[in-house]
């Protein structure tokens, strides 16, 4: 899980992620990823110190809905947004959201596979509870207001 790191280091510093910003990141015609689905957006992190009570975090309506609002936000900018562009965005949140769960009771003192597998498993078990899978058809619909594919895309 290429996320899993990332809830690593920032849980490992003390810090909490307070928002996500998505970003253009790269060009569709660069040949690595040309005619690949992959995404041209990026997840920016805002990370602060840990202060108080870990937020709870949104339901799948509301990941949808921040999804969809990203993505608004990119097609104002100029950029189309793709099925892979909406799984990298909700790789990015579901990362966020697990580094809330996981900041309560996070053990830095732990071996590094250990943590590891935490946040593994905090991310498996978040696509799993907010269907995140599904995410990608239904914000696409919101945007286009076209039927949406029943075809589950994978996260991570």
């Amino acid at each position: 899980m290429a996320y899993a790191p990332l809830v690593v280091a920032i849980l490992d510093a003390g810090m909490t992620c307070t928002a996500v910003l998505p970003a253009p990141a790269e060009m569709g015609a660069s040949l690595h990823i040309s005619g690949t689905g992959s995404s041209i957006l990026d997840s920016v992190f805002v990370c602060r110190r840990v202060a108080g009570a870990t937020p709870v975090g949104p339901s799948r309506e509301q990941l949808a809905a921040l999804l969809v609002a990203d993505c608004v936000h990119m097609a104002e900018g100029g950029v189309r947004v793709s099925a892979g562009d909406v799984r990298c965005l909700a790789n990015g949140r579901l990362t966020a959201l697990a580094i809330s769960r996981l900041g309560g009771a996070w053990t830095r003192d732990a071996g590094i596979d250990e943590r590891l597998e935490a946040a593994c498993a905090a991310l498996r078990g978040l696509a799993t509870e907010l269907e995140v899978a599904l995410l990608p058809a239904t914000v696409l619909k919101a945007l286009s207001g076209e039927p949406a594919s029943t075809q589950a895309l994978t996260l991570f």
